[in-house]
């Protein structure tokens, strides 16, 4: 990619910064910018646009849900890719600012994040492998195994299962008080409008939340998903800080640092 600093005169930079300046633009705002990944992505969004169609409900959930939400901008933001339709946010303002069914004293807002997934990426499926290609070890966040080292690499879960081109909502921890459980009694936990996402999709909520908020979700818990290994395992996706996504495998027995995901399920049209 060609610098600016070489393709722009001077003049320029002086004309633009004046005319951000007639509207109340100061070194402090440019400051947060370069400082900070959420503004500069809204205002790189909002320079190169999308040729996505935006519907109402998704510029709704997107003022509600803040920084924990991933859209068609953020696709065309952080990973160039444009998204050419996007489908209605499925959850009205009314569920997102309910009180959140796992943790007292919160909203529905608070406690999840919204992404938008998609059917496939540079025309692949995406899947839990193609995931951890769109993520380099050299950048953040990463997977703590790379492609060609991945334990998982030629496991059906990370190979066939992908995400859907649908929107998603997760909780961002695990279910509180799900640890130290068996499956079933986790499954247990877990309202009727949710279920244990997959764990491509809990993996996508780990990296794209800290795309957009720089936040490290379940730095100290794995979290359980519906997918198993081909040995008959659990699939674990959790465990994030700078070093790492761990993707690993645990029986159905109860485990001190294991405990579920949970994805909202999409809702029934009358």
């Amino acid at each position: 990619m060609v610098s600016l600093t070489t393709q722009i005169p001077a003049s320029e930079w002086h004309e633009t910064l004046e005319v951000l300046g007639r509207c109340g633009v100061t070194r402090e705002h440019l400051r947060e910018v370069r400082g900070n990944g959420d503004r500069l992505a809204l205002v790189v969004g909002a320079i190169i646009g999308t040729d996505s169609a935006q519907p109402d409900s998704v510029a709704q959930a997107r003022g509600i849900m803040g920084k924990f939400f991933f859209g068609a901008e953020e696709w065309q933001t952080y990973y160039g890719i444009t998204v050419p339709e996007v489908p209605e946010f499925p959850w009205n303002a009314e569920v997102l600012n309910s009180p959140c069914p796992f943790v007292r004293g919160k909203k529905a807002k608070d406690t999840h994040f919204a992404f938008l997934g998609l059917s496939e990426v540079e025309g692949e499926a995406l899947s839990l492998m193609k995931l951890n290609i769109f993520h380099p070890s050299n950048k953040q966040p990463k997977f703590f195994s790379s492609p060609d080292d991945a334990w998982y690499r030629k496991q059906p879960f990370a190979t066939d299962v992908a995400i859907r081109l649908r929107w998603y909502l997760l909780l961002k921890s695990i279910v509180p008080g799900s640890e130290s459980k068996t499956w079933d009694q986790q499954l247990s936990m877990l309202p009727v409008e949710y279920e244990a996402p997959t764990a491509v999709e809990e993996a996508g909520k780990d990296v794209f939340c800290y795309k957009t908020s720089r936040t490290y979700l379940n730095r100290e818990r794995y979290a359980r998903t519906s997918d198993t290994t081909s040995y008959g395992f659990r699939v674990d996706v959790g465990s994030c800080d700078p070093y790492r996504v761990v993707v690993d495998g645990w029986d159905d027995g109860p485990g001190p640092n294991i405990g579920v995901a949970a994805s909202r399920k999409l809702p029934v049209e009358p």
